[in-house]
């Protein structure tokens, strides 16, 4: 490699927020910016791995000399700020697991409607979905703060699922043999060994 680092410029990210003001964001704020820093870290880790290093790989050979196939400036330049996101990232998730609750009441006191308007199927076994109690066909009614009157076509479910990864969420689902009996359940978004974050599919009514 030649000393040469892969293209990334370690100095092209520039966050536009102030770590100690994230108190004043909203949830949805703080969710897209966790977003965008978990895709920062997957380019900064991919970077890493480009040149054949991880976080822990030494940047001297046996004999205490620095290695000449890697850029050693470069490469501490990325974990240095790889450490300081992954710091960021945890002071973000403490912020929204404290704001969550307010979500949720915010959710049942402004007293949404009933009325599902999307319908779950191909639960795949042993996947987050399944795990949290989802069976093919129940009908959604909310997720989060999600319901009838402020889904966008599903769009913004897709960006609620991306954004609480290993984050519990408020579900209410009607299931046909206790239509007037709504179901409360909890699904946490997670990766496991399937597709996606759910392993389901979800289709709008």
């Amino acid at each position: 490699m030649n000393g040469e680092l892969n293209p990334l410029k370690t100095n092209e990210y520039n966050p536009n927020y102030d770590i100690e003001s994230i108190k004043s964001f909203t949830f949805p704020q703080l969710s897209e910016l966790k977003s965008q820093i978990e895709l920062e870290l997957n380019k900064l880790f991919q970077q890493l791995q480009n040149n054949n290093v991880t976080m822990d790989s030494s940047l001297i050979t046996q004999d205490g000399f620095p290695r000449s196939d890697i850029n050693i400036i470069e490469i501490r330049t990325l974990r240095i700020l790889i450490i300081k996101l992954q710091n960021d990232l945890k002071e973000i998730i403490k912020e929204l697991m404290e704001k969550l609750p307010l979500q949720f009441n915010s959710n049942s006191t402004n007293n949404k409607s009933n009325i599902p308007f999307a319908k779950f199927y191909q639960i795949a076994p042993n996947s987050p979905a399944y795990n949290a109690g989802l069976q093919e066909n129940d009908k959604l009614i909310s997720i989060g703060n999600i319901n009838v009157t402020n889904h966008d076509n599903l769009q913004n479910i897709i960006k609620l699922i991306s954004s609480s990864e290993n984050v519990p969420l408020s579900l209410i689902i009607q299931r046909d043999e206790s239509l007037n009996h709504p179901i409360n359940l909890s699904l946490k978004p997670s990766k496991w060994t399937g597709l996606g974050l759910l392993g389901c599919r979800l289709s709008q009514l």
